[in-house]
């Protein structure tokens, strides 16, 4: 597997590799193959650049409300007594958090003890 800072130095090789033909007047940098690696490659710098932000691609937001959504329904389903406590729910720190609630939950119903 790639490291992400690996990526990134290629990503970032790629756009200051073009920019710099780009000012010598090199033509070869127009072909379609390099044109398509720098557009992925800026859009992987502009990807990890605005994660988080208000200039995020839409895909990074409908993944980070996805996942909270996912716990809310979790958290939602133990308050509810829905969830008796089977099997595992993601991974950590979800499912520490599930555990925690369901100790706490189960205490609840037998009369805050």
């Amino acid at each position: 597997m790639t490291d992400t800072n690996e990526l990134r130095a290629a990503a970032e090789k790629i756009v200051a590799d073009y920019e710099y033909a780009e000012k010598q007047g090199f033509t070869m940098w127009k072909s379609r193959m390099l044109a398509d690696a720098l557009k992925l490659a800026r859009g992987y710098l502009a990807e990890v650049d605005t994660d988080c932000t208000d200039a995020a691609r839409p895909s990074y937001w409908r993944g980070n409300d996805g996942g909270v959504r996912g716990a809310c329904e979790r958290i939602t389903a133990i308050l509810d007594g829905k969830d008796n406590g089977s099997g595992v729910c993601g991974g950590e720190p979800l499912e520490t958090l599930r555990r925690r609630l369901l100790a706490l939950v189960g205490k609840l119903k037998d009369g805050g003890e």
